[in-house]
């Protein structure tokens, strides 16, 4: 049910800024960037870690790759100019930092294939992805 939904995760939750009060009440203050790491990323209530269903429809968020391919289209093509503006280097190495479900990359690479420059293996595409749930 909903309800058991919203207490196991309220669960989670209490646990999760109890761990980050103690830590702060022991070493003292902490940085932005601990903190959002913490809330993402620990492996027993992080965010990312322990959620099914952060992105689409019956997630918690849309992102714009989500609703329309547009984005990753203009950032392909972007892509694409910049490599001939540089000199058409081999590999082009395309890297994303949490992609989620690779959907931005997935438009981009449908420019690259539309406009049919890149040689084969010519592009290497590295996602790097935390989450185990993505």
């Amino acid at each position: 049910s909903m309800y058991k939904l919203f207490s196991r995760n309220l669960s989670s939750y209490n646990v999760g800024m109890k761990s980050i009060y103690n830590k702060i009440k022991s070493t003292g203050p902490i940085t932005v960037a601990e903190y959002m790491k913490e809330s993402l990323l620990n492996p027993l209530w992080g965010y990312y870690m322990t959620q099914n269903h952060v992105l689409g429809p019956k997630g918690d968020f849309i992102t714009s790759q989500e609703i329309t391919q547009v984005f990753g289209e203009l950032l392909g093509v972007w892509v694409f100019a910049d490599w001939i503006v540089q000199g058409r280097h081999m590999p082009c190495n395309i890297i994303e930092l949490g992609p989620g479900k690779g959907t931005l990359v997935k438009n981009m690479l449908n420019v690259f294939s539309e406009l049919n420059q890149f040689e084969t293996g010519g592009i290497h595409v590295h996602l790097v992805e935390l989450s185990p749930q993505m």
